[in-house]
């Protein structure tokens, strides 16, 4: 049935949504940069070094930066007892900026610090050669829409019931024109 195929093709693009934000935060959270204050930063996960995450295979993930702190000051007898000895002076160069506010997160690509989407977008995107059809299909006197179905035309996105099937969706397909071959463009 038709409702059917539709929940079919969202949970498609669902999927395909959900595997490119995964890959967009592994790039963007290299150029966040944790300010420590209280430590709720994970000492694996998050950029509080400031050239990406620890990432100690002999750390646990889930413990926090604030394990070493006290009263403010980096609790060095806690460093040394589970710190390899190589990485505990990671600690010692980061200073603790805020004793006892929240951690602040900076956006390394602003020279404020601050978030704007458009710098993770020229960090996102993936820059190529002008392409003249491109050009044109995007030229301002074009209907948004009709830009949008030719792009997806070029690059082979218009989920016609054949591109479904090849996405692991069963569909009993049949083109609504000829009632003989499967749907395709």
């Amino acid at each position: 049935s038709i409702a059917r195929k539709s929940i079919q093709m969202r949970l498609v693009l669902l999927k395909v949504l959900m595997s490119r934000m995964i890959q967009v935060r592994d790039v963007a959270e290299k150029f966040i940069l944790w300010l420590i204050g209280k430590g709720n930063v994970s000492v694996n996960l998050d950029n509080w070094v400031g050239n990406g995450p620890f990432k100690d295979h002999n750390i646990d993930n889930k413990l926090l930066l604030s394990r070493f702190i006290t009263n403010g000051e980096w609790n060095y007898e806690a460093i040394t007892a589970i710190i390899p000895s190589d990485k505990q002076g990671l600690f010692t160069h980061n200073l603790i900026y805020q004793r006892n506010e929240p951690d602040l997160a900076i956006w390394m690509e602003d020279t404020n610090g601050e978030f704007y989407f458009k710098s993770a977008w020229n960090i996102m995107r993936q820059k190529g050669t002008k392409n003249w059809l491109y050009e044109m299909i995007w030229d301002k006197i074009i209907p948004l829409k009709v830009s949008c179905f030719a792009w997806k035309c070029i690059n082979d996105a218009v989920p016609v019931d054949l591109d479904v099937q090849r996405l692991g969706v069963q569909l009993a397909s049949s083109c609504e024109c000829c009632r003989k071959k499967e749907e395709s463009l």
